[in-house]
């Protein structure tokens, strides 16, 4: 057993840096990248995000990379040729969910829309347990023969969900609904009004856009946002 485990730790090492991001779920391969640097010069190549470092990965034609932390990126899009939209990556200083905390570092957000009020995203991984029995899976499905009962991990993407607002602060929507009440106290009748109508979901990323932008409209019957986000059923 030893010698598997050494084995495997030294072929891990052995391995190219493309090798490595296809083992490591965290990383997202974005084939071209606009990439603004806080010193004012832009980069636009191919580019690997680590979600859970916060980082920009720069690979060379020559083997070597280059590391990007959040400090060096002012902003980034991503263009997708598929269906013809772009997503926006903006550096912010962020307390990181410490919300008692006046310690802020620069963070990467993805920007769902332009405003007073900004929707901005994070994505992480998450690691849970699903039983395979039918009977216990609160969620239905499973499996009958052998292995059935016993857990498995699942990894999936979770979007985290923030609020950036006109005074430049960031604040965690961890019940957008509840959250939305209290940030948007004195339109708060309107939106229940237009949440009811166009049968939105506080739990549902585009529905939220919509929100947001739909309160920016009522304090500036000018708005309109000027980021074209890629349609999506969540």
């Amino acid at each position: 057993m030893r010698f598997i485990i050494l084995f495997l730790v030294q072929a891990a090492l052995f391995l190219p840096p493309a090798a490595l991001r296809a083992q490591n779920p965290d990383a997202v391969e974005w084939p071209m990248v606009i990439i603004v640097l806080t010193a004012g010069d832009t980069i636009t190549k191919a580019a690997t995000y680590f979600r859970g470092d916060d980082v920009l990965s720069l690979e060379h034609g020559d083997g070597t990379t280059t590391t990007l932390t959040p400090v060096l990126v002012s902003s980034f899009v991503v263009t997708d040729k598929e269906t013809n939209t772009s997503r926006h990556f903006r550096t912010y200083p962020w307390n990181h969910g410490r919300d008692y905390s006046d310690y802020l570092t620069p963070a990467f957000f993805e920007q769902l829309n332009t405003g007073k009020y900004m929707l901005l995203k994070r994505e992480v991984m998450r690691n849970d347990i699903v039983r395979n029995d039918p009977f216990l899976n609160p969620y239905g499905g499973g499996f009958y023969g052998p292995g059935a009962g016993f857990p498995r991990w699942v990894t999936y993407t979770q979007e985290l969900f923030y609020l950036r607002t006109p005074k430049g602060n960031i604040i965690t929507l961890r019940n957008p609904k509840r959250d939305f009440k209290r940030l948007f106290a004195s339109k708060h009748k309107l939106i229940k009004e237009y949440v009811r109508d166009n049968d939105l979901n506080y739990n549902r990323r585009n529905d939220l856009v919509k929100i947001v932008e739909y309160f920016n409209s009522l304090t500036d019957p000018n708005y309109k946002s000027a980021l074209t986000y890629p349609v999506s059923k969540q």
